[in-house]
């Protein structure tokens, strides 16, 4: 019977973990990790050059101070850098840890020391299987050391500003904490693109869960067991036999927080139950005591600087595939002179400068849709090229504007039109409301073009368009 429900679990997994997923999944984990190695070596390259600037500065001030507080820079750095190609230790690897890597590297051993595993999941996919769990261990790795790393440097930075602080040297380090800021978030970005990662890993894992076998692979092999290992001879009667009985440890609790007598110094021995009772009272006090004072004074930063003195752009940390943003939009213009009512429908592609600014490009097809209600039907009217720019004013408002030019070939049909240029120009000034529907942005424009008036034909001076982001 256990063995009929090891191979229908393995069988399950076989289902959930196919092919396509354990290749996306050892991708994605490479490309994280390359992601870590690369941002990090970077940044210790940057800190470096800007290190040997601030001693210049320093020099000019204190010559004697600033030999003190860089002399030892460039041997800090080829450290730190060395620290990317050494294993970390397992203190280290679980102040960082992420348990789904974790999970998947003992998923992978698991499957490799089933025996049932081979007829049930395959030679290749196993194999597949044990690149994804290496992977997992890597970048588990580079996670751990650069943890390390930027609690280095976060100390170093601190060690900057109680020296050059004293001698007004506040522009030079503002660039030095740029980049531990944007490293340190850089890391918190990394972390976050794991959670995307999650939800199929949940779904192999629910499973393993109710598996007794892999249960009690987890309790042996897991990161957790090996810093806090079960006693050999756990569950058994046998175990009991070292541990101390409860008035050993009694006894030891006065020793060590009781009150003993002494001499003419007589005092009586607080029992153990009340003295600990009391701490714990002592504690709730502190703890309240903190919650009116608010968080902030325990100092809690989730791995970013205490304090910064600039303001950051979020955007610097984020992938250059999240920076862009996809749109689509529409809009309509009644019938001009012999040309029919048009739809332009357009696409945009937008790249973030910053948290308020965006910049991009867009293409429209324009969609002829007849010349009265009556008289409906669709047309091939033209393209369109688009630029534009938007940048926040508060809130859901941006300030929009752009330059665009459209190709309507039907001009020179018409025969007061027949020496115009098909090419119209049109340069856009307005605002642009931003609302969230669900995981998409909607987006309305009022645009007022100011070329409108120098085109012949006229365009409509005022444009209203209605989009949605993707």
């Amino acid at each position: 019977m256990a063995q009929e429900n090891d191979s229908l679990h393995l069988l399950k997994i076989n289902y959930l973990l196919s092919e396509n997923r354990v290749q996306k999944l050892t991708r994605d984990y490479k490309t994280i990790k390359t992601s870590i190695i690369n941002r990090t070596e970077e940044s210790l390259h940057q800190l470096r050059l800007s290190e040997q600037k601030l001693e210049k500065k320093l020099s000019k001030k204190n010559s004697s101070e600033a030999k003190q507080l860089f002399s030892g820079t460039q041997q800090l750095y080829a450290d730190l850098e060395n620290r990317l190609k050494k294993t970390p230790n397992n203190w280290q690897k679980f102040i960082a840890l992420e348990p789904q890597l974790d999970s998947i590297q003992n998923l992978s051993k698991f499957l490799a020391g089933t025996n049932s595993a081979l007829n049930q999941i395959g030679s290749t996919k196993l194999r597949k299987i044990s690149v994804l769990g290496n992977e997992a261990n890597e970048l588990e790795n580079k996670l751990a050391i650069s943890n390390e790393i930027r609690k280095i440097l976060s100390s170093r930075k601190d060690q900057l500003e109680n020296v050059l602080k004293k001698y007004s040297l506040f522009e030079p380090l503002k660039s030095f904490n740029k980049q531990v800021y944007y490293y340190q978030q850089s890391l918190l970005e990394y972390k976050s693109m794991l959670k995307d990662k999650k939800k199929m890993e949940e779904k192999v894992l629910s499973i393993l869960r109710d598996q007794p076998l892999f249960v009690d692979f987890m309790k042996k092999n897991s990161l957790l067991a090996k810093l806090f290992p079960f006693p050999a001879n756990y569950g058994n009667s046998l175990a009991l036999q070292s541990l101390q009985t409860r008035d050993q440890i009694g006894a030891i609790v006065q020793q060590s927080l009781g009150v003993i007598s002494n001499g003419s110094d007589q005092r009586s021995i607080m029992n153990p139950q009340q003295l600990i009772l009391g701490q714990v009272q002592q504690l709730q006090g502190q703890v309240a005591q903190l919650g009116k004072q608010g968080l902030n004074s325990l100092n809690i930063n989730n791995g970013t600087p205490e304090s910064i003195d600039f303001k950051p752009n979020n955007q610097k940390v984020k992938t250059f595939w999240k920076r862009l943003d996809f749109g689509f939009n529409m809009q309509s213009t009644g019938q001009r002179y012999a040309l029919p009512a048009i739809s332009d429908l357009a696409i945009s592609l937008g790249y973030k400068l910053n948290d308020n600014s965006i910049i991009g490009i867009g293409f429209s097809d324009k969609v002829g849709l007849g010349k009265s209600i009556n008289d409906i039907h669709l047309s091939n009217q033209g393209v369109g090229f688009r630029s534009f720019l938007d940048i926040k004013i508060k809130n859901k408002i941006w300030l929009s504007g752009g330059y665009e030019v459209n190709y309507l070939p039907d001009i020179n049909k018409v025969p007061l039109l027949m020496n115009c240029s098909p090419w119209q120009r049109s340069g856009l000034l307005g605002v642009t409301k931003k609302l969230k529907a669900g995981k998409k942005e909607t987006k309305m424009q009022v645009l007022w073009d100011f070329l409108s008036y120098n085109q012949i034909p006229h365009n409509q001076p005022i444009v209203f368009r209605i989009g949605f982001g993707f």
